[in-house]
């Protein structure tokens, strides 16, 4: 015979555990509490990616406009120049412009050497996104088309922008954040556009 003592303590654990196996109270807390850590995960690269994407446009904005407002002048001046970024906070609000480092510079053909691509003058922007000096060659790549035959120019600005994450991990873990563009712009109101501080005479 066995014992009563020993089998009634197993039976209600038997009955217990066969309660609890059917039980399905707290399984959508559960579910949840496996899933949210992925969903945030997911929400805050998404939404970081979102705002990096929007702070490369505004960066290349920011490249469009200054090239086209410098191709639109027959002589330049740092004067003008320091001037002309001032349109660099107002485009790039809400994003930083202290990581915005930007190259501009008129890049021409000599009639005396069609073939060779110097620098007429440049002017850096937060130290510059490439070391660039006037009256060596372009460090700045040019499409040959843009300088076909001497005594022809062409605007060139180069650009770099570090995006800073509100999330620090999301910087290591799921998006670039180191953005380099270039653009080019023939100018507008003379062949080669000259610099007056100094006196810059490039043919």
């Amino acid at each position: 015979m066995p014992n009563c003592e020993t089998s009634r303590p197993l039976r209600a654990a038997i009955v217990r555990s066969k309660v609890f196996v059917r039980c399905r109270k707290g399984i959508a807390a559960v579910e949840f509490a496996m899933i949210a850590p992925i969903m945030l995960t997911m929400f805050i690269g998404v939404t970081e990616l979102a705002q990096a994407i929007t702070a490369e446009r505004r960066m290349s904005q920011v490249m469009a406009s200054i090239a086209d407002i410098v191709a639109r002048q027959q002589t330049v001046s740092t004067n003008l120049l320091v001037g002309y970024m001032n349109i660099v906070t107002p485009i790039m609000t809400p994003y930083p412009t202290s990581e915005l480092r930007m190259t501009i510079a008129s890049v021409y053909a000599p009639s005396a050497a069609p073939t060779t691509n110097l620098v007429c003058w440049s002017y850096q922007h937060n130290t510059g996104a490439v070391a660039i000096s006037s009256g060596a060659a372009s460090t700045i790549p040019i499409p040959a088309d843009l300088l076909a035959g001497g005594g022809s120019s062409v605007v060139a600005v180069e650009i770099s922008y570090e995006y800073t994450p509100v999330i620090a991990f999301v910087k290591t873990f799921l998006i670039n954040n180191q953005y380099r563009a270039r653009f080019y712009l023939k100018p507008r109101g003379a062949s080669i556009i000259q610099k007056t501080d100094p006196t810059t005479t490039c043919n």
